[in-house]
């Protein structure tokens, strides 16, 4: 295993998914993948979870309210805030 595991699904199997019917997989795909990176904040993401695992002991700060926000899937649109009544009214 590497660190690249744990994020694994949260990017990689939405992905493709997303590209099941495209033309150009492969470019759709590194395109997606940079902006996946970006969306889930992934490279800070990481950072932060090598340092908490070497030094357990430094992360005793209060943790960051965005970090505990959740995000669907939208093949279409790509992440999209949770919480949020996206259906129209009832």
């Amino acid at each position: 295993y590497d660190i690249a595991d744990l994020y694994k699904a949260e990017l990689t199997i939405p992905l493709a998914f997303s590209l099941n019917a495209s033309t150009n997989p492969e470019a759709e795909a590194r395109r997606s993948f940079r902006n996946g990176l970006r969306l889930f904040r992934l490279l800070p993401r990481i950072v932060h979870d090598i340092r908490s695992l070497l030094d357990p002991d430094s992360d005793r700060a209060e943790p960051d309210p965005e970090e505990e926000l959740v995000d669907l899937w939208d093949p279409v649109a790509g992440t999209i805030p949770g919480g949020t009544n996206h259906g129209g009214a009832p």
